[in-house]
């Protein structure tokens, strides 16, 4: 884990440990609890950042509980709610260096998250492209 972290974060009954667990979330399709789970953890980051309503915090909250347990809770208004807070255009000026993100590494086979991308091979060029290529660096 990066230090200053905003994780691990806890959400819809899971402990989101790690970036690709928080990015898994934030790749919900769909309405209703696809929606809150993305506009959830969005909203739950942005908290944990910068700071938020109480207010949105209990909305997180509530849902969140809803979405472990399966109890009644309205996921599409919550959903929207927290989308127009996500979207509230606040411009806040962050207290860190933000670290790159690499979101090819966050995919739906996690397993093979730790490994080196494969490199990819060469494609051979035809000896007609060969002839005619310019020798100009801009050439392409």
């Amino acid at each position: 884990m990066l230090e200053g972290s905003l994780l691990p974060l806890s959400f819809c009954g899971e402990t989101v440990a790690e970036a690709c667990d928080a990015v898994s979330y934030l790749r919900s399709k769909g309405g209703g609890l696809g929606n809150f789970k993305r506009q959830g953890m969005a909203a739950l980051l942005n908290c944990e950042a910068f700071g938020c309503p109480e207010s949105i915090r209990d909305l997180i909250d509530d849902g969140s509980s809803a979405c472990a347990g399966g109890g009644g809770f309205d996921f599409g208004a919550a959903g929207s709610t927290l989308d127009e807070f996500n979207n509230s255009n606040d411009n806040v000026e962050l207290s860190f260096q933000s670290p790159s993100a690499l979101p090819k590494y966050c995919s739906a086979d996690d397993n093979n998250k730790d490994k080196k991308p494969k490199r990819l091979k060469k494609q051979r060029r035809s000896r007609k492209t060969r002839k005619t290529r310019s020798s100009s660096p801009l050439a392409v």
